[in-house]
């Protein structure tokens, strides 16, 4: 992982943390649907990626499946075809963030940018960064959303010493 892009993720997540820390409001967890939702958009936008840049790794994985070689055709030859095959899955993304204001917004112009430098015929050092600034977005938006459930063994106190409930 480049060292920039490490960078980036730790910022992003610290910063997502502070900032829910200061306004005091709890974003809204994900419902079963969100996540399923962002499962299937994460996958179909890792399985575009992979086509595109690994065809002959991804072929030789899943060549034997029928329909993954006209996939993998249609993401390379970068036409209306290509394009749906990132719409449809960057759509079930913004599907799974779609309750967060800010978050949306942020997701929404990451996928733009990715997408434009994707068909635009611009150089590849500026996709890859669109993908590296994809990737923190998300990170910073699930990283802070994360909900842990605390499980006391038996006989241990419940709530932190100091906590309002402790």
């Amino acid at each position: 992982m480049p060292p920039a892009l490490a960078a980036s993720l730790v910022a992003v997540m610290v910063a997502a943390l502070l900032w829910r820390r200061r306004s005091g409001r709890r974003e809204p967890g994900f419902s079963r649907g969100e996540v399923a939702s962002g499962v299937l958009g994460t996958l179909g936008l890792v399985a575009h990626c992979i086509a595109m840049f690994f065809g002959e790794m991804f072929l030789s994985l899943l060549g034997g499946v029928p329909g993954v070689r006209g996939y993998a055709d249609a993401v390379n030859g970068m036409g209306p075809a290509s394009i749906a095959a990132y719409v449809l899955p960057a759509a079930f993304l913004l599907v799974a963030v779609r309750r967060r204001r800010v978050p949306t917004i942020a997701v929404l112009l990451a996928l733009g940018f990715v997408g434009v430098t994707m068909y635009d015929g611009g150089p590849l050092w500026l996709h890859l960064t669109a993908i590296s600034c994809l990737v923190v977005v998300l990170a910073g938006l699930v990283s802070p959303l994360q909900r842990t459930r605390r499980r006391s063994l038996p006989g241990t106190p419940t709530a932190l010493p100091g906590s309002p409930a402790g």
